[in-house]
């Protein structure tokens, strides 16, 4: 998740218009109240978060088209304190969310924003809305789940559930690309690739496959073993990189832990005849566990010259 603990950090959201995704929500801080109806929301939506992917929701941002403007006034901890907020969580969701965490951030005049982090659910899951419904965060809102979706969250702790994400420099989704003069190529970014598990039960045999489109330069591996090449979906053409991982050799995957898959991180360089293009590049992953799958895939969008991911929602079968 991203590091939310100071105005700075806020400001960066802002300034690097990170826009709302299946794990970041922006709300304004009127959005919390004691009335019954700002209760309701509260509950639904940090539910629908530790339901589905986990995540943080900001309340004290006004956001337009998805996109972080401002820091609002913040609330008056007189009328909505941390605690406050955690009682109303704990007391009206069930099971109760482990690991949920209630971040206050201090602005100017006494008032604060609120940084809510919801752990995706696992061993507990699903939970429960005080009006009896279970929700997931689906296209920013918080939506009822299907009878197949709660039934599917109650087998999350038979099986791992690896997972991967993708980043950039200090955990961000965009960065500046850069001309070298003198080169066909734009300079080395560097893509961070971190493993994860929503399970409560360890990944001790697992296939990873990075999928990066023919068209960047790579010249770093991570120490990812070449895989060939193959078409994506849509058609696209994209080279393979894989990892096996497994016991003796490397430390079971567990939920309490995540860790970095390349070491130094996987790099690729753009052709410069498509820095200016509007080019989208694709990359993606699939992981393979007994007992489950998952893929997802994600576009590198490249507009003036800044690179940003947009991940797709990840595809699980078992």
């Amino acid at each position: 998740m991203l590091r939310l603990e100071t105005v700075a950090d806020l400001n960066r959201l802002i300034t690097d218009e990170i826009q709302e995704s299946l794990t970041l929500d922006y709300k304004s801080s009127a959005s919390l109240g004691r009335s019954n109806e700002q209760r309701n929301e509260l509950i639904k939506d940090i539910s629908a978060f530790t339901n589905s992917a986990g995540g943080q929701v900001v309340y004290g941002i006004v956001e337009i088209d998805r996109k972080p403007v401002r820091i609002d006034a913040g609330s008056d901890p007189a009328t909505v304190s941390r605690e406050w907020i955690e009682q109303v969580i704990d007391s009206n969701v069930q099971p109760r969310i482990e690991g949920l965490i209630i971040r206050p951030i201090p602005l100017e005049g006494g008032n604060f924003v609120y940084v809510i982090e919801a752990p995706a659910a696992v061993t507990r899951a699903p939970h429960q809305a005080m009006d009896k419904k279970y929700y997931k965060r689906q296209n920013f809102q918080s939506i009822p789940m299907e009878d197949y979706e709660i039934r599917d969250s109650l087998r999350r702790a038979v099986y791992a559930e690896p997972f991967a994400t993708f980043s950039f420099k200090n955990g961000l989704n965009k960065i500046d690309v850069e001309l070298v003069h003198g080169s066909d190529y734009s300079e080395a970014i560097n893509l961070d690739i971190t493993l994860g598990n929503k399970s409560s039960q360890p990944a001790y045999y697992s296939i990873f496959t990075l999928y990066i489109d023919h068209r960047l330069n790579v010249l770093s591996q991570g120490h990812l073993e070449n895989g060939g090449k193959t078409n994506a979906n849509d058609g696209r053409s994209v080279n393979l990189y894989r990892k096996k991982m497994g016991i003796p050799g490397v430390f079971p995957l567990f939920r309490e832990t995540s860790f970095a898959l390349c070491v130094p991180p996987f790099s690729f360089r753009v052709p410069n005849l498509l820095l200016d293009s509007g080019h989208k590049f694709l990359i993606g992953y699939e992981i393979r566990t007994p007992g489950h799958h998952v893929s997802q895939i994600a576009n590198l969008s490249l507009p003036n010259r800044v690179m940003e991911i947009q991940m797709e929602p990840p595809i699980v079968n078992r």
